[in-house]
């Protein structure tokens, strides 16, 4: 199987559910989703609105928790929706990032 590789980052921002606002950190980002650290509890299927800054412009994902992650406090989002604007700034992030470190953008997962 073939997936998007991920990035490890530490960026502070803020996802809303059911009309209020939370922060979180934002640890890792690949081409199809994020990880989130957050001190609320949520659950697998929620729907959340994720803003962020990227390179000084201001991205809002609408994302679906698929997953708990490995630690407390960890979830694991696919991105669901993005504005077009905002999918290219992230892609563009996404791509530089990729340059920068050398790696791929896909990698091969065994399962």
């Amino acid at each position: 199987m073939i997936r998007s590789t991920r990035i490890i980052v530490s960026i502070k921002s803020t996802y809303t559910l059911n009309e209020s606002t939370y922060s979180c950190e934002i640890t890792d980002l690949s081409l199809e989703g994020l990880k989130i650290r957050t001190r609320q509890i949520l659950e697998v299927g929620d729907l959340l609105k994720i803003s962020l800054s990227l390179e000084g412009k201001d991205v809002v994902f609408f994302c679906v928790i698929k997953n708990k992650g490995e630690r407390e406090g960890e979830y694991g989002l696919r991105i669901e929706e993005l504005h077009p604007e905002d999918k290219t700034t992230y892609e563009e992030y996404m791509l530089k990032s990729f340059i920068t470190s050398n790696i791929p953008p896909t990698e091969q997962v065994n399962l």
